[in-house]
């Protein structure tokens, strides 16, 4: 008669075994630790680890690449590395559980889909390092409220887009522009603090913000998109070049005197 009784779900990982897809759709796994000596975890090797619950990485790590926890849909605590400087693309995509992480103070750029679809990640302190958050980044995330270090220069597209728990937001000085449909979706949003220096708001930066009741957009601001405050329904305080619009129609047509005469 087989045994089907699971394999120790604890692994402490030797050198140089975590290899591209090493450990891909392991079910057996729960808890692992890459010991000291490893020098980085290949793309997708823990990905869809469905049970993997809690992961240890060394300080010797210094690259983890691609989805290497894509839809470890189990993940909740991760112990990053503190030589890390990239969270590369999809790294915890999908892992819908994830709640605690800290990411390291060495990290300059959070790359696409990294946090897409972290539903119970409500908390996150970005590192004071940190330039750049790509497109889609934190989509789905469960955020609810998150300080941009003033070192920040880039929010990609879809970067904040359907985390529906966000309430509270500021832009740094040091961000040009939003991009088109950074915080689409974004229904909890009631606050976002625009800084001088931003000069550009793409097309449906806002679209669906519903919960958005007013908003001041910088006399820095030169260019402004299409449908910008689209179905953001509480809307009724825009504030913009000592002007005040009580409704999105009475901006809309400003707007485009305005912008269209400079």
């Amino acid at each position: 008669m087989l045994n089907n009784k699971p394999r120790e779900p604890s692994v402490y990982l030797a050198k140089f075994t975590c290899l591209d897809r090493a450990y891909y759709e392991r079910n057996d796994l729960r808890r692992v630790v890459v010991r000291e000596g490893e020098r980085s975890i290949g793309k997708y090797a823990f990905g869809k680890c469905r049970l993997l619950e809690d992961i240890y990485i060394s300080n010797s790590v210094e690259e983890i690449e691609t989805a290497a926890f894509e839809d470890s849909i189990s993940l909740i605590r991760v112990i990053l590395p503190n030589r890390l400087t990239e969270i590369n693309c999809l790294l915890f995509n999908g892992c819908e559980r994830l709640a605690d992480i800290v990411i390291p103070a060495g990290v300059t750029r959070i790359n696409a889909y990294a946090f897409a679809g972290t539903a119970c990640l409500k908390h996150l302190e970005l590192p004071e390092g940190l330039r750049i958050i790509d497109s889609s980044a934190f989509s789905g995330s469960g955020i609810e409220k998150l300080r941009l270090p003033e070192n920040l220069n880039l929010i990609g597209q879809w970067a904040f887009a359907q985390c529906k728990s966000l309430t509270d937001i500021n832009i740094p000085s040091g961000v040009k522009s939003i991009t088109c449909k950074s915080f689409e979706d974004c229904r909890s949003l009631k606050r976002i603090a625009l800084s001088d220096g931003l000069l550009n708001i793409e097309d449906s930066a806002f679209i669906g913000c519903s919960g958005l009741e007013e908003i001041t957009i910088p006399d820095s601001v030169v260019s402004i998109g299409d449908n910008i405050f689209t179905k953001c329904e509480s809307l009724k305080r825009i504030v913009w070049r000592g002007n005040t619009y009580s409704d999105t129609k009475a901006f809309e047509k400003a707007k485009s005197r305005i912008i269209g005469a400079a």
